[in-house]
């Protein structure tokens, strides 16, 4: 979560009228924050939230409303442009549904696959995804500001 706000503060100064309010991150930190609820459940009793949230922001997707505050929740303002939005409904349901098959498919919670039969290579991307993720947005960046900077790509 604190990641996702220091995103919103630095894409705000950078970009003002497209600035992060409710990206990926802010998603992730939400449903990360509500799994405690959700994870003394009965797998069955996440399909219909799930289905209502999904089938709520294909609605929203067609509407707009006059307030910015009903952002997070699928809502958006006429001109509202963002670099990053993955607003509650629809994506929450996905994270249901993820929870829902981790609590029916992998209800031992044991490995799939032996870790020492992995080489350390293919287990290094998922233990530092968030740091791969924070760095892969400005390191694309860098790059075609210098080709386009030395001509190889065109405004």
């Amino acid at each position: 979560l604190g990641w996702a706000l220091l995103i919103s503060v630095l894409t705000y100064f950078l970009y003002p009228h497209t600035y992060i309010r409710f990206g990926i991150l802010h998603l992730l930190a939400t449903s990360l924050l509500s799994y405690p609820f959700l994870k003394t459940k009965r797998p069955g009793s996440l399909i219909i939230p799930a289905v209502i949230i999904w089938f709520i922001g294909n609605v929203f997707s067609d509407m707009t409303t006059s307030t910015a505050l009903l952002l997070p929740l699928g809502l958006t303002t006429e001109d509202f442009r963002s670099l990053d939005y993955y607003p509650l409904a629809p994506w929450y349901a996905i994270f249901l549904f993820g929870v829902l098959v981790g609590q029916t498919v992998y209800k031992r919670k044991t490995a799939l696959l032996s870790h020492s039969k992995l080489p350390d290579m293919l287990l290094m991307p998922g233990r530092n995804s968030l740091a791969i993720y924070l760095a892969h947005q400005p390191l694309i960046l860098a790059t075609l500001i210098f080709l386009q900077h030395i001509g190889l790509l065109v405004h």
